[in-house]
This record gives structure tokens, sequence and C-alpha cells, in this order.
């Protein structure tokens, strides 16, 4: 007979229990984490053991959603509550002039979504946190959190990942070979992943990554748990099933989830609509050709691509300007080592957008000017990785007059383009000549070339 999602979701939780002290579920009050939590508090219950269930509260919630949390995770005496209220930096893709935000910020308290929580296990105080500094991102604090929470125990990160949410996600989870993976007796266990390897006692397991959505509601139903309520009001707004997440408003995907909060609960809409910068905007366009996503936005008349992209970079904030810059150096000197070291003849002003899938992600400005037109801080559609420290290593050296701290490779191709900028703010596109060769790389390049030639 077949095994179930079901049975094999139970197997690696019981896996886990088998080899870890701490068994610590990510928890957000959506489906997936319920799920979750279920399982592995029906698994603590049979052994007689307790497990901690991680909220980190962004502030900005659906009442429904803390209600269910209050409702599953408080009171239970198999489950140790860790609700964590820290400010956090978040992302604000609904604004250049705010392009990030801070959760439970002391500063802001006057406009806070919701009163800090008095629960127990409530997490507020970050002065007892020895790795805790100013606005710290939540990618790093989930990595460096765990590490101090241990104590040096085995510890396990349970983490509601399913094969519906992301397929991205579970493709990488999926994969029968990863350096990072937990090992057990010798053998890679696929659905895991050591966070960090300076601290290899904590691992992140996904024991219900291979399930669907319908797999998910199939366990609500016959399991008889309680679910969040507000997935009820998105399915009335017509929302489908694989669309429907729990999750901060503001940030680059979920911005385009803005309006429901206005038909879902407009007693918080207002709030949220008044904690930061560009709300109102966002719901209304985060769809929208004004922001990106629709092919069909052609170019101003009388510009080029090229043009266009720095009469874009002169309409916004020095910092985001100063980001924009250096992510796109990022982006050219990779393409500088993969095949294109003279970047000018590539980057030509006719170059039209390019509809061939084989060739869609080659090098252009439309490129780098659709991802200033969708507000994309964090360069996702030029496919390069987040910054770990954005405050220091962007915001505080930007307004100390500094460039954007980037990689050694890159910095000649930065300076490049910020000379670039300067010219075009002092004589017009006409000035700006996009030739973007790095002299010792074409040369590398052109030497192998000859290498290859003769072989």
């Amino acid at each position: 007979m077949q095994k179930t999602v079901l049975d094999a979701a139970r197997e690696r939780i019981s896996t886990v229990f088998d080899h870890f002290e701490m068994i610590v579920v990510s928890y957000s009050g959506g489906k997936d984490s319920t799920v979750l939590l279920h399982l592995a508090r029906e698994e603590a219950r049979r052994r007689g053991r307790q497990i901690h269930a991680l909220f980190i509260d962004l502030e900005a919630q659906y009442n429904y959603t803390i209600k269910h949390i209050e409702e599953t995770m408080l009171g239970d005496p198999y489950i140790i509550p860790v609700w964590v209220c820290l400010p956090l930096n978040l992302r604000n893709a609904v604004s250049v002039f705010q392009p990030h935000w801070c959760c439970w910020d002391p500063e802001e308290k006057k406009n806070w979504v919701r009163p800090m929580p008095q629960h127990e296990g409530v997490l507020s105080d970050p002065s007892g946190l020895p790795f805790w500094r100013h606005r710290m991102e939540f990618e790093e604090f989930i990595v460096k959190f765990p590490e101090w929470f241990s104590r040096g125990n085995s510890y396990s990160s349970m983490v509601g990942i399913c094969a519906d949410e992301s397929l991205n996600r579970y493709c990488a989870i999926a994969t029968s070979d990863k350096k990072c993976a937990w090992r057990l007796k010798g053998k890679q266990i696929k659905w895991s992943a050591v966070m960090d390897a300076k601290a290899p006692n904590v691992v992140a397991h996904y024991p219900i990554y291979d399930w669907a959505v319908s797999d998910i509601w199939k366990y609500h139903a016959e399991a008889g748990i309680r679910h969040n309520e507000i997935y009820d009001l998105m399915h009335l707004c017509g929302l489908p099933l694989t669309e429907q997440r729990i999750c901060q408003p503001y940030g680059d995907d979920q911005r385009k989830g803005l309006d429901l909060w206005a038909q879902c609960e407009p007693e918080t809409w207002h709030i949220v609509l008044d904690r930061v910068v560009g709300v109102n905007y966002g719901a209304r366009y985060a769809r929208d050709k004004l922001m990106g996503y629709h092919r069909g936005l052609g170019l101003p008349e009388g510009h080029t691509w090229k043009s266009y992209t720095f009469l874009l970079l002169s309409t916004v904030p020095d910092v985001l300007r100063e980001r924009y810059i250096s992510n796109f150096a990022v982006f050219l000197e990779w393409w500088q080592r993969h095949g294109y070291p003279e970047l000018g003849k590539v980057h030509d002003d006719e170059t039209a957008y390019i509809d061939d899938s084989g060739h869609r992600r080659l090098p252009s400005w439309r490129r780098l000017a659709m991802c200033v037109l969708k507000n994309d801080f964090l360069a996702k559609s030029l496919s390069i990785g987040q910054v770990k420290n954005v405050h220091e290593d962007v915001y505080d050296r930007v307004k100390a007059g500094k460039p954007v701290k980037v990689r050694k490779s890159v910095e000649p191709v930065y300076a490049q383009l910020r000379e670039l900028y300067r010219k075009y703010m002092d004589g017009g596109i006409e000035k700006v000549d996009a030739d973007l060769a790095v002299p010792r790389l074409t040369a590398r390049i052109a030497a192998l070339n000859r290498k290859v030639a003769e072989l």
C-alpha cells in the first residue's frame, strides 16, 4: 500500500523527536504551520514531551490571525510559546520614499497597528539578546535566534513549507544531493538543512514539504482542528487557494494582496493604511503596469531604454538610487564574467525587448528600467541576492556621503555607473557613453578565447 503524505510526515516528525532535544515549530498562524504544529504536538503528547512554538510577530497582522494564534498556541501543556515582538527591519515595497519599515519601532509606538501583546512567552526587549543590532533583518534574525536559544542543545526548527506554496522551495528541498542537508547514520535527509555551518546543532526540518494545499485542508477537516478564519474571508473575496497566505502586508510579493485588507478586515485596514508610506498607492496599483507588471508598458515618447533608465534614477531618493546603481553594478559585473565583457555593446540604446524564451534574461537597459519601475529594491528581477545588513551597508553609508558597500570585484563597475549618472545629470543622455568594459577582465577573457581557438 502506498504511503500517504500524512504517514510520511508523521514518520519524519518521529525521526526528529528521536534525535533532537529541542523541537521548535515556526508558527505564523497560517494553514500550513497550523497543521505542522498540530502534528508536532501530537507526537509530543505521545512521548510526554513539550515543544516550542515560535511566532515572530511582525505587528501588522489580521485580528483573525492573532485570535487564532492565541487559541492554538497559548494555554496548552505540551506547547511552550515564544512570541517575538522585536523591532525588525522589514521591506516596504509600496513606497520609494520609505523602502523599509520597522515593526514594533519604539519611536513609532503611537502608530502601531496593535498594542504590544502581554501574553506568556512574549519577547519584546532586545537588550537580552547578545547577537542583536538595531533594525536587524528578519532573514538574519531567524538564523541567529536559534543559535542563541538552543544553548548548545540539538535544535530542530520545523518549518511548514509545502509543495504548492513555492515550487522553487520545493525543488530546493526535494533535491537528492544537498551539501547543507542533515545527515542521519551517514545518509542525507533531503527534507532538512543545516542553517549555519558554524552551528551544526541547529537544523531546519520540513516534514510536510510534499503536501499539496488540498492535503492541508483535508487534514484540517478530518482532524477537526481550528483554522484561521481569515481564510474563509479570503475565499469569499475570490482568492484562489494557492494564493491565500498570511504574512506582513507591505513586502514585494505581499503588496499584491494589500487590497484584501480593506475587504476582509476594514476595521484594521485604516490602521494598516497609516502605518507606512505608500499603502493606498500599493493597494491600487500593485498589480498594474504603473509598477511594471505588464509587458505592454512602453517607452515615453522620445526616450530609449537607456535614457529612460537614467531618467527614472533621477526621480528617486538618494538612498534608493545608490541601491539601484549598486544592484546594476552587481548584475553587469556578473555578465562581464559570463560572456559579455563589453557591456556597452550589449546595452545599446535601441535594445528592444527580447521576446525569445532562450534569451529573455540577457542584460538590457529595459531590464534595468523595469527594476526601478517595479520598486525592486531587492533586485529580484535581476536575480541578485539580498543584502544582509541593509542599514549599515546602504542607508548609513549613503547618509554619510559614501558609496554603497559592494564586493571588490564590483567596485569598478559601480564607480563607472555612478560617473555615468553624474554625466547624465550634468549634460543629458548624450553625454553617457555606456562602455562598461573592465580592461583587465576584458583582456583576461580575450586571452582565454585565444587559447580555446588554438586548441
